[in-house]
């Protein structure tokens, strides 16, 4: 099946044994469909429907940049969508997609209305997430030149749907990485060399489940003055994503302190502008250390389940001690809260001292002294 009319156009994807395709969508007015047989064995055959679908429902994008919305957005989207963007840059540049707003019908499974990505052409490739509900995904970079959105909705509920864009950034200078290894080091780049103007690098670390990183910068020289850190510097945040929690954003010329990740996962940004630039920084990392949760010390924070915005790992055991000065009080809101629902809350919960415990995905605010975080 293609997007279009000749036998050279876009491959929406290729089938055959007993297995369903999914839906799919052209992004023109034409389809074209090659059904062939070999000369041995042959069976029942196939049978499918076609009919016109929904104005701004999908797209084929060859830009360097661009925006992509659901149909009707900012208002509700329709029901019976089944919308497909393909993303195609000049080749050695990579795909960078961000959201700007993500409004869905929630499902645990997304199993209703949902937004799907893919690394590559066509549905049947790498599936970097399927997403749901009101949490903005987060950014997504591609690891070629083309990547496919396929975007499901149901017949009962709808929502505003979801903006996002998305800019062509070159392979051979975008810098960043993601790592796995339980213990590793990385550096600015050009390090031990003056890191070069206007880069924005994202190096993740994940390692094993239940287990924690430390975090330790043996060098570290910036351009900027804390805590404003508006020239060059490095943000953390606990957790995988750029949603995540900020630890904290760190220039200059003194070392950031230890630090110790709430789950297995941590996010980390550098950025340079366009002028001045120093040495850099060298960071290794430790991912050996069981359990998650932490010690929280701060005026004001954040916490999240591990792995949040998406689902969180089974099995989890997480402690959160958070610590304020003497004769000062806690102020304690979710932003969200999705857990599984029981009456006792006996499977997931999240327990805050011994005041309550939480399971339901009502949004609480209330006034507490120094606590304890059980999830």
């Amino acid at each position: 099946v293609r997007d279009g009319s000749t036998p050279s156009s876009p491959l929406l994807g290729k089938f055959c044994g007993n297995q369903i395709p999914p839906r799919l969508q052209s992004t023109q007015k034409s389809m074209y469909i090659q059904f062939s047989t070999d000369s041995s064995v042959n069976n029942h055959g196939f049978e499918a429907a076609f009919d016109s679908d929904i104005e701004g429902c999908g797209e084929t994008l060859t830009s360097p940049s661009g925006t992509i919305t659901s149909p009707g957005h900012p208002t509700s989207y329709p029901h019976g969508a089944s919308c497909t963007w393909y993303i195609g840059v000049f080749p050695g540049n990579l795909i960078r997609l961000s959201f700007t707003s993500f409004n869905l019908e929630y499902h645990s499974n997304c199993n209703y209305d949902y937004l799907e990505v893919y690394d590559g052409t066509g549905t049947t490739g790498n599936k970097t997430g399927r997403y749901c509900g009101r949490s903005v995904p987060p950014s997504i970079t591609s690891s070629d030149n083309e990547m496919t959105l396929l975007f499901v909705t149901d017949s009962s509920l709808s929502g505003e749907g979801f903006s996002a864009s998305y800019v062509s950034i070159n392979a051979s200078t975008d810098c960043g990485d993601s790592f796995t290894s339980p213990t590793g080091t990385f550096t600015s780049p050009s390090y031990p060399h003056y890191y070069p103007n206007s880069r924005d690098c994202i190096f993740k670390i994940i390692v094993q489940l239940n287990m924690q990183i430390l975090l330790n910068f043996t060098s570290f020289e910036l351009e900027g003055y804390p805590p404003s850190c508006n020239f060059d510097f490095v943000e953390i945040r606990d957790g995988g994503y750029e949603t995540s929690p900020l630890i904290d954003k760190f220039c200059g010329g003194q070392r950031p302190p230890v630090l110790v990740s709430h789950s297995n996962r941590l996010w980390i940004r550098f950025h340079s502008d366009a002028t001045i630039t120093h040495r850099g920084f060298v960071a290794h990392w430790d991912g050996s250390q069981t359990g998650c949760g932490g010690t929280l010390t701060t005026a004001a924070g954040g916490l999240s389940s591990p792995n949040y915005p998406l689902p969180y790992h089974p099995n989890a055991e997480c402690y959160w001690n958070i610590r304020t000065s003497q004769g000062s009080q806690l102020q304690l809101s979710f932003s969200d809260f999705h857990l599984e629902s029981s009456s006792s809350c006996s499977f997931d919960y999240l327990a805050v001292s011994n005041l309550l415990t939480l399971c339901s995905e009502n949004l609480i605010y209330f006034m507490v002294p120094d606590v304890c975080v059980l999830f």
